[in-house]
């Protein structure tokens, strides 16, 4: 009989990262032997102000109800939830139960996300045999060290911990709490199996004639901006984007509407990537691309970590790199540690 886990992640979010980095966690667990689900408790129903933001799910009222729509689409097909829709409260009544429950990864322990350090989000109230967190990540570590006794209570039953930046690593590690950092589960994925979803996609890849740079900007600079047309206009190549309207040279192609099954062939069909994302960073070293990564104004410590793998550095807020000719015996080994770290939650906490 296979093992029931559980998931605790921003699993319903309009946003690309957080769609895929979902999937890959219950698709590592799948791998497993276990029969995952994530429990549907949604980030807006924790926070306590209706209009608190959250840089992670865009302002509802801005998105365009096709792309919203495509998400649903995506999370029904791919997806396995307990419970959806409902409040933590309606989530501890129905007295859920399981083998192993996973917190993580994305930004859960970041509490100007999350409107403060939300006990959901580390497992409270969820009975378990183990508790781990899989890439947790609070986005900034000083965002922890000002409330850190509730941090430090709140995650007490969790068996293990691992997080995704090596700067709340060390934090941790200074405050006495035993810890290790981990890859992000989209990196647990093969290329191929990455390749296999995106074709699901329903983009016309006629409508794209030749070779283009896909652009994808979440904080958006007028240096960015400037380096998007600089390197269309030297290269000759025509920008694919996800904005509504045109805002680049040579940007007549846009997916305002993509799923994640877009995001993904987009990246995986481009010549080139320019991106101020996290995971479009990640998916570009998945998928072999030259890129340009620009710093994220915010939550550029994510960014900062991954790059050092490949030896390559920011200048000037941004970084060249060709993933198709670099490879990382970092994060080969990194990947092999995280994957060493999941199996040891597995078998230490589960004999």
């Amino acid at each position: 009989m296979r093992k029931k886990a559980y998931i605790i992640t921003f699993y319903d979010e309009v946003n690309y990262g957080a769609a895929l980095q979902a999937y890959a966690v219950q698709s590592v667990l799948k791998a497993k032997g276990y029969l995952p689900e994530f429990l549907g408790v949604s980030l807006a129903s924790l926070k306590k102000e209706e209009k608190s933001f959250s840089p992670l799910n865009l302002v509802f009222k801005f998105i365009n109800k096709k792309k919203v729509d495509s998400f649903k689409k995506f999370r029904k097909q791919e997806f396995s939830v307990f419970c959806d829709g409902t409040t933590y409260d309606e989530l501890i009544k129905k007295n859920p139960e399981c083998d192993l429950l996973v917190c993580g990864s994305d930004q859960i322990w970041n509490p100007l996300i999350t409107n403060g350090l939300q006990p959901f989000y580390f497992g409270k109230g969820i009975k378990a045999k183990t508790k781990i967190s899989y890439a947790a990540s609070c986005g900034k570590f000083d965002l922890l060290e000002n409330d850190f006794q509730t941090f430090k209570n709140i995650a007490s039953e969790l068996n293990a911990i691992s997080v995704r930046e090596k700067t709340t690593s060390d934090f941790l590690n200074n405050k006495g709490i035993s810890n290790c950092v981990v890859t992000d589960p989209t990196l647990l994925l093969s290329q191929k199996e990455w390749a296999e979803l995106s074709e699901k996609s329903k983009i016309d890849s006629s409508k794209i004639a030749g070779d283009y740079i896909f652009v994808y900007d979440l904080d958006p600079t007028e240096q960015f901006t400037s380096l998007v047309n600089k390197v269309s206009e030297e290269t000759g190549m025509q920008v694919v984007s996800l904005r509504n309207k045109s805002h680049y040279l040579n940007n007549d192609i846009r997916f305002p509407d993509a799923s994640p099954y877009d995001f993904l062939k987009l990246i995986n069909n481009a010549s080139m990537v320019i991106s101020n994302s996290y995971h479009a960073m990640l998916f570009s070293s998945i998928f072999k691309k030259q890129c340009y990564i620009v710093s994220h104004s915010k939550y550029s410590e994510r960014m900062v970590d991954f790059l050092k793998l490949f030896d390559v550095t920011f200048e000037n807020n941004i970084a060249n790199v060709d993933f198709s000719r670099k490879d990382s015996l970092q994060l080969s080994s990194m990947i092999e540690a995280s994957e060493r770290f999941i199996n040891n939650c597995i078998d230490d906490f589960n004999e």
